[in-house]
């Protein structure tokens, strides 16, 4: 289905090429909803990507950039972002694709907004 989307958009290989480095940008907002406090599944629980979109993502970019680097990057906005992906499969053992997911507030690079500039 990723693929097919993927395609029915113009494809990726006028975008990508070996030797690249590649961020893909989940959506992952948050792991408990604040209204309920109940916590998401991994998979399709309609509140952020599903973990095996960004999977097929990453594979298809692998196709495309075989020698290259794969980033995940993230920063959630209510939990920690390392609990939150760990905990919706954003792992190296379910996303052996991706050489490194990276969480901005990690980084030292991350300020609030209202606060400055990222650096």
């Amino acid at each position: 289905m990723v693929t097919e989307a993927v395609n029915l958009s113009g494809g990726l290989k006028g975008i990508i090429k070996d030797g690249q480095v590649v961020v893909l940008k989940p959506n992952l907002m948050c792991l408990y909803i604040n209204s309920t406090g109940e916590k998401l599944m991994p998979n399709v629980n309609g509140v952020t990507t599903d973990w095996r979109v960004t999977k097929a993502v990453a594979q298809l970019v692998r196709e495309l950039n075989p020698n290259g680097r794969i980033y995940v990057m993230e920063s959630s906005a209510f939990q920690q972002t390392r609990t939150t992906m760990a905990a919706l499969n954003y792992t190296p053992e379910k996303m052996p694709e991706v050489d490194d997911f990276i969480c901005i507030e990690e980084s030292g690079k991350y300020e609030q907004w209202g606060k400055g500039n990222i650096t």
